[in-house]
């Protein structure tokens, strides 16, 4: 039993995206530990349950996720919020997946390139999910890969890379796209400025004459510098104060035994609506890649 609690909380920060899950969005997450294993499963229902009574969200305003819409997001490559592909026709954000997916492809290849190149296994993943964790914003499980691999990292620089080098970049439909600047020196600003906090994604200029969009701008790709899983966000300000919501979680968390999953696939993943709250279907699933 784990007793390493984290700093005292000062705030709580609600979510107001929360109050509109059923708002229809496009995004494309790449994601791992999806669909949720049944080993997972299990101890996670157990745990949820137990969190969903000592933070009723009535009282405390959390919101704790069904175990089918947990995930550990590799990438963010279309972030959901506020994407301006959410309103474009069927066969232009198509057009997008398919550009992802083959940058994704690319960097899965070279990233199992340079770990075997480096002597280790590049999959399957072993993924230790550990004792779970709360933030002001959210409830999290902190994950780690053991057995000696790397390779979500591994796939995260890689992907990175490329988008560093080459930029992955669409043309837009028929209009355009006002909502994102198309002055090359705005993109650059917007690509250093971008919110999250992964990796600076800071591609090579445009052409002054750009017709293209770069979906790196505006925040509308963000690569995780940690390998977590959240399970637990709060749609309004809790009645009691941040660190009787911390002593209960805190409390519930010290009962978590870590486990340890084997991950044989990743997913690209259609977000169409907020924070995976959707169907594991084939109309969500874009493609998966074997490691």
């Amino acid at each position: 039993m784990s007793t390493n609690h984290q700093p005292a909380l000062t705030h709580i920060s609600p979510d107001p995206v929360l109050k509109i899950l059923e708002k229809p969005t496009f995004g494309l997450t790449l994601v791992a530990l999806y669909p949720c294993p049944s080993e997972l499963r299990s101890a996670y229902e157990s745990f949820a349950a137990k969190l969903q009574a000592e933070l009723p969200a009535e009282r405390d305003g959390a919101v704790v996720y069904n175990a089918s819409n947990l995930h550990c997001t590799i990438a963010s490559v279309a972030v959901f919020m506020d994407n301006p592909w959410t309103h474009q026709s069927a066969a232009d954000r198509q057009r997008v997946v398919d550009k992802w997916i083959g940058t994704i492809t690319r960097a899965v290849e070279r990233a199992r390139a340079a770990v075997r190149q480096s002597g280790q296994a590049f999959g399957p993943i072993q993924l230790t999910i550990d004792r779970p964790r709360l933030s002001p914003a959210a409830g999290f499980f902190w994950e780690s890969e053991t057995g000696g691999t790397s390779t979500i990292s591994a796939i995260r620089r890689e992907l990175a890379d490329i988008i560093r080098s080459e930029g992955v970049c669409i043309a837009p439909p028929a209009g355009g796209l006002p909502s994102i600047p198309q002055d090359p020196s705005v993109l650059e600003a917007m690509r250093a400025g971008r919110r999250g906090g992964g990796h600076p994604l800071q591609g090579p200029p445009l052409p002054a004459d750009a017709a293209l969009v770069d979906l790196t701008a505006d925040g509308q790709t963000a690569i995780p510098n940690i390998i977590h899983s959240t399970f637990m966000r709060f749609r309004k300000a809790p009645e009691r104060t941040p660190g009787e919501i911390q002593a209960d979680f805190e409390r519930l968390a010290d009962q978590w035994t870590p486990l340890t999953i084997p991950i044989s696939q990743i997913t690209l993943v259609l977000e169409d609506r907020p924070y995976m709250h959707i169907q594991h279907d084939s109309s969500h699933i874009m493609a998966t890649w074997d490691l």
